[in-house]
């Protein structure tokens, strides 16, 4: 899923560091990388018993227009084979695996509503933070 903003001027770089803070206070171990025009998270946490979730931020474009993408580990995302299985399995009694399977798939969930409203949180707190460009107009006007 993703989202996108127009015209908030937001400093991407403390947008990027705030994320990382909410994902390592909710137990996250994270990694980022810089790139041009692109900050990536790489977030995974184990505190749930037998369930490694996995998930990449993306912040993408510039303080003035920018999305962020939340993107879950594919196996974490929908009907995965291994779903699919646990529904076969669960005809024939082995409904464990379907049941640890729609848990990951609630607390994915669960986890993406509350990194929305954090970021909704941080855009609005952020807003007009990025330092702005002197062009060349401005530059005259201070002359």
């Amino acid at each position: 899923m993703f989202d996108q903003w127009k015209g908030n001027n937001v400093d991407l770089t403390a947008l990027s560091h705030k994320i990382e803070e909410f994902l390592a206070e909710n137990e996250y171990e994270t990694l980022s990388e810089e790139r041009s025009q692109e900050f990536r998270i790489n977030a995974s946490t184990d505190k749930y018993p037998t369930v490694l979730l996995k998930i990449l931020v993306r912040i993408v474009g510039r303080s003035d227009d920018f999305r962020i993408e939340f993107v879950p580990n594919r196996k974490t995302r929908g009907f995965s084979p291994s779903m699919i299985g646990a529904y076969i399995a669960a005809a024939f009694g082995g409904g464990t695996f379907l049941l640890r399977d729609v848990k990951i798939q609630e607390l994915l969930n669960e986890f993406e509503q509350a990194f929305w409203k954090r970021v909704d949180d941080l855009v609005a707190e952020l807003s007009t933070s990025a330092t702005a460009q002197p062009t060349e107009e401005t530059e005259d006007v201070k002359s």
